[in-house]
């Protein structure tokens, strides 16, 4: 619609003095300010208005200077070869595209000759622009004008074009004619967006031509430079928002395939441009499923797993070269195992909360001392979450018996801590007061041991640590049967069935002395006859061992109670 020959108003190969003419009549409607009224044989109202100025002029003028121009020009406007043209040009200047295109059609329906290889040329440019009359491409009638056209340019005529548009010293090929040919259509419809690169390789590759190879190489940077814009925007996008990443991957996706198609067309999958975009944009799908799985994956209310898995595949399906196709199964291996343990970390999830309840407590009581009260605050702190963790897991889980043997491995270390500590005590002390009070708190202790023995063995233990436990409460079974003898039998001899007297014992220095003697006689004969003197025996006998380990080495105050007591036996007897 703005070639240079139709606003200077003549044909591709028009003669110098048609050329002046108009010149001249140019020069005389611009001085006479009619310019718009000016009107050529070449300016065929059909292709749409035209509007002359001094500048479109100038301008038109300066495009045809060179050789080179003139004959890229040509190629998309009307060249006037003979008498098989004139109908067809009155057709164009009446307004009548269908009677003009029928005229043409007639004269290229057979091989093409020097009569009438203009008819393939002006079809071909009056197809170029009916392709686009509409806003919109027509596919069809642009792959019949790229076809005409380069089936003239294969021809042995194309010398016969170039000298009568240019002049004999312009020396061209007929594949560097085809290659300039290809560039302008590349310039001026795939660049300015008027027909996709992956359509006009698709045409391409239906016509045999010289230069094919060369030609669809031009197209080539466009789609490199496309993807890898794309590839930074979809960068950009995703490192500063990993949430949409899944969207983003797929976008890139899509927005790429019709660049990449057209590359894999031109250059094959084998070839090493081809490969390297391929996995550059392979590579960065792949990422925005990664990037996406490790935003969500910890996530209660987003499962990241199929979208993850849908870029992957994506990603895979593209991807060339040994080290991304194997990134991308490493990948996709890892997410799908990810994924079948889905129903595992639910259960996870549901007794995270009491896990770390577990954890905090086992925690807390590494920091206690070693005693049996404290096992047992230990065993009933972890019971309701261990509970809890056994409802989401079941009795058999690997998890819940591991952390229920741990509750109960510290709490059988604290009882045999304590027991084994009273023991030392009695081992290596010769004081018989001190060694009898030692003796009655590890009855006492031993019996609270039990307590927690048989609460640990309630519970669900691994069965390396069920052994363990059965080897010491055997133990502690045994230490207890011996203890229970004391109290029951009077330390050489004697019948009482109340213990001895520890406290008059401390006095006295011996259990056989003859004041002790007194006194326990009251306690079986008297006391032990009454209720409230048998309460009174029972107290007694539970905090004595302690007063006696407080008071044994205060000599003044054992003075003043063995006064007391001489006072007591006196009356007694």
């Amino acid at each position: 619609m703005n070639n240079p020959y139709r606003i200077l108003g003549v044909e591709a190969n028009f003669k110098a003095s048609a050329l002046q003419s108009n010149l001249n009549k140019i020069k005389a409607y611009t001085i006479a300010e009619t310019l718009d009224e000016l009107v050529f044989d070449f300016d065929f109202p059909i292709l749409g208005s035209l509007k002359r100025s001094e500048e479109s002029i100038n301008e038109a003028k300066a495009s045809i200077d060179l050789s080179n121009d003139k004959i890229k020009h040509a190629l998309f406007w009307f060249y006037k070869g003979g008498s098989n043209d004139l109908p067809a040009f009155d057709c164009l200047k009446d307004g009548d595209f269908i009677e003009a295109t029928e005229n043409w059609k007639k004269v290229s329906s057979t091989e093409i000759t020097e009569r009438n290889f203009s008819a393939y040329l002006n079809l071909s440019t009056l197809y170029f622009f009916k392709s686009l009359e509409n806003g919109s491409i027509n596919k069809n009638l642009f792959a019949d004008a790229l076809n005409l056209k380069l089936k003239f340019l294969e021809s042995e005529f194309v010398k016969t074009f170039s000298n009568s548009v240019a002049d004999s010293t312009y020396k061209k090929t007929k594949e560097e004619l085809q290659l300039l040919f290809i560039e302008t259509v590349n310039q001026n419809f795939v660049q300015k967006g008027k027909i996709a690169i992956s359509d006009i390789i698709e045409i391409l590759n239906t016509i045999p031509f010289s230069s094919k190879l060369s030609a669809l190489k031009l197209f080539i940077q466009e789609p490199i430079n496309k993807i890898e814009s794309h590839i930074e925007q979809t960068k950009t996008k995703r490192k500063s928002n990993p949430s949409t990443a899944n969207v983003t991957g797929k976008q890139l996706f899509q927005n790429t395939q019709k660049e990449l198609s057209a590359l894999k067309t031109v250059l094959g999958k084998q070839d090493l441009k081809y490969g390297s975009i391929a996995d550059k944009l392979a590579d960065e799908i792949l990422q925005c499923g990664i990037d996406y799985y490790k935003k969500f994956r910890d996530s209660d209310t987003t499962d990241p797993g199929s979208e993850s898995m849908n870029c992957l595949k994506l990603a895979k399906s593209i991807a060339v070269g040994a080290t991304v196709v194997q990134r991308c199964n490493e990948n996709i291996e890892g997410l799908q195992e990810w994924i079948n343990d889905k129903p595992e970390r639910e259960k996870q999830k549901k007794i995270l909360t009491d896990f770390e309840r577990v954890k905090n407590i086992i925690d807390e009581y590494d920091r206690k001392s070693d005693t049996i009260a404290n096992a047992k605050q230990l065993i009933n702190s972890a019971r309701t979450s261990l509970a809890n963790i056994k409802s989401v897991l079941g009795s058999n889980d690997e998890l819940y018996l591991g952390l229920s043997s741990r509750i109960a491995s510290d709490a059988q270390n604290m009882v045999v801590a304590e027991v084994n500590s009273i023991q030392s005590v009695i081992s290596n002390t010769y004081d018989n007061v001190r060694k009898l009070s030692a003796l009655l708190l590890l009855k006492e202790k031993v019996n609270e041991a039990w307590e927690v023995t048989t609460m640990i063995g309630n519970m669900d233990l691994v069965p390396e640590f069920r052994s363990r436990y059965n080897t010491n409460k055997s133990s502690l079974s045994n230490l207890r049967s011996q203890l229970s003898q004391i109290g029951a039998s009077r330390p050489s001899g004697g019948g009482s069935s109340s213990g001895g007297c520890y406290i008059a014992t401390m006095v006295y220095g011996s259990y056989e002395h003859p004041q002790v003697i007194v006194l326990r006689d009251f306690r079986d004969n008297v006391l032990n006859k009454y209720t409230a003197g048998r309460k009174f025996i029972t107290f007694y006998y539970k905090h004595s061992p302690n007063w006696v380990e407080k008071l044994k080495d205060k000599k003044t105050l054992n003075k003043a109670m063995r006064i007391i007591l001489n006072g007591i036996i006196k009356l007694l007897k």
